[in-house]
Parts: structure tokens; sequence; C-alpha cells
């Protein structure tokens, strides 16, 4: 009997690669879900933007899908990946899915001095970046699976050889868009952490009532339910597909 699951396109967030949302592709794949997971600019090997653009990051999605041969994929974004998703959702509506997921949805626009924050951290050293947002952004209290979380956004960063400037354009685009931002009309599923220490609920909440979506919150996570809880994480992606 042939497969009938849809296949799946997943996108990293800011300063990830796909390593970072491997444990919930190795589930979704583990359940006869076929998941691409590409490297999106300028992380990983996934190369450059010219600009650092909804339309730029949509068009990437766009030749992505193309040069693969996908057939209306489910998009799934996390985090910058959400806003990445959105654009896509918005300017080629045709080429996915009716279903789009955005787990950790950036809902709105950071305040400009924290986007220029964003901007500037791209300059620090990477591992003392890393460090810090980590520890921002993980809400648990277990010291090993702190260590194992860092050990893979360290992994993430690495992988990305590229000028710091490129990085830092990253920064200010991932901080100066929402989700918000973007109109289109899918059936959606948010999925975010009930203890997200970088979007508050209300804003998920507003985002979820403007998109007639779909809303989950995982409890006792944040921000990087992606690593935190990834099982619950593709249980939840699956039970919104499989409706």
């Amino acid at each position: 009997m042939k497969n009938k699951k849809p296949g799946i396109l997943l996108l990293h967030g800011y300063r990830g690669a796909p390593i970072g949302v491997e444990s919930i592709a190795k589930e979704l794949r583990a359940h006869g879900y076929k998941v691409y997971a590409p490297a999106v600019p300028p992380f990983a090997d996934a190369g450059i933007l010219e600009e650092y653009s909804p339309a730029n990051y949509a068009k990437f999605v766009k030749d992505y899908i193309d040069q693969h041969s996908l057939k209306q994929p489910v998009l799934i974004g996390h985090s910058m990946g959400s806003i990445v998703a959105a654009s896509v959702a918005a300017t080629y509506p045709e080429s996915i899915n009716s279903k789009i997921i955005l787990l950790s949805p950036i809902s709105k626009r950071t305040p400009r001095a924290l986007a220029m924050l964003s901007q500037a951290a791209a300059y620090l050293p990477r591992k003392l970046v890393d460090y810090v947002t980590t520890r921002v952004l993980y809400v648990g209290k277990n010291r090993n699976e702190l260590r194992e979380i860092l050990e893979i956004t360290n992994q993430c960063t690495s992988a990305t050889k590229i000028p710091r400037h490129d990085m830092a354009r990253a920064g200010l685009f991932s901080a100066s868009h929402g989700v918000l931002d973007f109109d289109f009309d899918k059936n959606t599923l948010l999925l975010a952490g009930a203890k997200d220490r970088l979007v508050h609920q209300k804003d998920t909440r507003k985002l979820a009532k403007k998109l007639d979506a779909e809303l989950v919150f995982l409890e006792n996570t944040g921000h990087i339910h992606n690593y935190e809880k990834p099982h619950e994480t593709a249980v939840e992606i699956m039970k919104f597909l499989e409706k």
C-alpha cells in the first residue's frame, strides 16, 4: 500500500543547523514520514543570501522544494524558521501543504534595542554566546541535559563557517520580523513551550487568534523544546497531521 503521509520540510532556527532538529526528524521518520531538514542560510553549509529578507528566504525554500521535487510538503519552522515558514506560506502558498506547523513561533518583532543586541552578538566569542543563550532559553534543572544541549548547540554553531557580518545580518532579520507580519490561509498548529522566556504566551495566543490556529503549550519546557522535549513535540506534530 502506498504511503499517503505527506513529506515534511523542517526548518531550524537562528544559529541552528539540521542537527538541532534531528531528534524530531528521526522520530517522524520512524513513523513513516519522509523528512527533509536543510541548512538555512547563512548557517552550516547553506551558503549566504544577498539580502536577509522575507522574500529571499521564501525564495530559498521554494527553490529547495523545486530542486528536490517535493510535492506540497508540510512546512515546519522552529523559532526563526517560523518566520521563514510564514513568509513561504504568504508568498508561495501553492507550493506547500494546506497544513503548516510553527514551533516556538516568533510572534512579533523584537524591540529595536534587543534587535541591535542580537546583531551585535554575532561578533562576540561563539562559545560565550552559545552558553548565555542556552542558559536563558533552557528552563529545566537537569545538569546532564543542559550539558547535552550545550554540546549540540556548539555543534550547530561550529558548523557555520561564514563571515560574522552575515551572522549579524541574519540575527537582525530574526529580530526584525515576526509571524504576525504575514498573512496566509493555512490550517496551522502553533506549538510552544509553556515557559518560553523569549516569546510571551500572550503574544503566541494573539498569533493563534489571528491565524485561527490550533495552539498547544508543552508543559515544563521553554523555547528550545526541540531539545528538551523532542518526543512530545513529534507526538503533537503527528496528532495534528493525522487528524
